[in-house]
């Protein structure tokens, strides 16, 4: 009988391989890979952190870890095209798979076989997904960012940058402020000598920021710079969401 069993066990193989790569994360960041500095800016008077010195460079151990998380997170949706033929009545093949294109020509061409033998109902769910009808900036991305992490990783390693940082938190707290611009600034992504990581006003001069040390993608990839941790996260996120859409074809 079709169900969502089999997609829903690749997610939660892609859940471990998250964890495992939260415990290196961590450990790497416990190694204090990079130096932070504070400084007051002269010409505003704003206090500011900075990242001094080349930061190290994460362990290789961590690509292969990146990798098969996400490769169970697309083979998640390729079970559910799988399972959405079967659910039709109809015998899937090894060409049927869940596309995942950026134009209406690639989906011509590469989509459309794909869902063959799907219920009319799911083929145009499967449609709407699609991220280059632009529907939904974020949904979008974290697709195309899915498919070529994935392509990317059939065929060599991520060149992971030295560190990043996942936002972080001010000790002690600063006030919110309902209004107005934000006067607090924190960045998130790859780092350098140099990079900025949080800018507040000076009158904060107590205040400490702690960043949240992480790794990104390297340069010349498809994700060059972006956070790893971040990414996972929003992709693990759209799985999520799209696998509980699927389930009315389960009913």
């Amino acid at each position: 009988m079709a169900s969502l069993s089999g997609p829903r066990l690749k997610v939660a193989r892609a859940h471990q391989h998250l964890k495992a790569l939260e415990r290196e994360i961590q450990s790497f960041a416990k190694s204090k890979p990079c130096n932070v500095v504070s400084e007051f800016d002269p010409k505003t008077g704003e206090k500011v952190w900075r990242v001094q010195g080349n930061p190290a460079t994460p362990p290789v151990t961590l690509s292969p870890i990146i990798g098969d998380t996400l490769y169970n997170f697309r083979s998640a949706f390729d079970h559910l095209a799988w399972q959405l033929v079967d659910a039709n009545g109809q015998t899937p093949t090894r060409f049927n798979a869940f596309p995942i294109c950026d134009s209406p020509e690639d989906f011509k061409r590469n989509g459309r076989s794909k869902i063959k033998g799907m219920s009319r109902e799911a083929k145009t769910a499967v449609k709407w997904y699609q991220p280059y009808y632009g529907r939904h900036s974020y949904r979008d991305s974290m697709l195309l960012w899915l498919e070529a992490l994935c392509n990317t990783d059939k065929h060599r390693h991520f060149n992971l940058v030295a560190a990043a940082t996942d936002g972080g938190i001010f000790n002690p707290g600063l006030p919110v402020i309902v209004g107005s611009s934000n006067p607090y600034s924190i960045y998130e992504g790859a780092v350098e000598e140099g990079t900025e990581l949080a800018r507040i006003p000076g009158e904060y001069v107590d205040v400490q920021f702690y960043p949240a040390i992480g790794i990104a993608f390297g340069q010349g990839g498809p994700a060059a710079r972006e956070s790893v941790r971040l990414i996972l996260a929003g992709i693990n996120a759209i799985v999520e969401f799209i696998l509980n859409d699927f389930s009315r074809f389960f009913a």
